[in-house]
This record gives C-alpha cells, sequence and structure tokens, in this order.
C-alpha cells in the first residue's frame, strides 16, 4: 500500500499484531517544519481524542490561508 499525500489519513491494517494490539490504525504522513517526513500511526479513540481538543480550543489552530485552500 502506497502511502497518500502529506495530510490524508487512511487506515491500515496492523500486519503483525501483537494479541492486544489494534487490528488497524490510522496513518499520517506529515511533513515537519525543518521538511523531513514522518509516519505516524493513531487509533481510532486516539484521532478523536485530537479531533475533540481541537474542536474545544479552535484558538490553537493555524488558520489556512483561502490560497492554500485553492490547492488542498
Amino acid at each position: 500500500m502506497r502511502a497518500k499525500r502529506i495530510g490524508d489519513v487512511q487506515k491500515v491494517d496492523n500486519l503483525r499484531p501483537h494479541p492486544a494490539a489494534n487490528k488497524t490504525y490510522n496513518h499520517l504522513r506529515a511533513q515537519l517544519e525543518n521538511g523531513d517526513e514522518i509516519n505516524l500511526l493513531f487509533t481510532d479513540f486516539e484521532l478523536k481524542r485530537a479531533y475533540d481538543r481541537a474542536k474545544k480550543n479552535p484558538e490553537d489552530c493555524p488558520k489556512v490561508s483561502f490560497l492554500r485552500n485553492l490547492f488542498d
């Protein structure tokens, strides 16, 4: 499976799960400020918790410019 664009979340299977581990994760490819790209794996619960935190604290989320919205 190929990773999607930076910032796109996709469901991936845990190929060698420990008996207590999740069967799937949410994969996110992100780019750090220095340009390095990293892979992140979140459970559904972790993703929902992060989403809820962002909804409760919209002032802490960077604003997206009009031009950026056109290209995304």
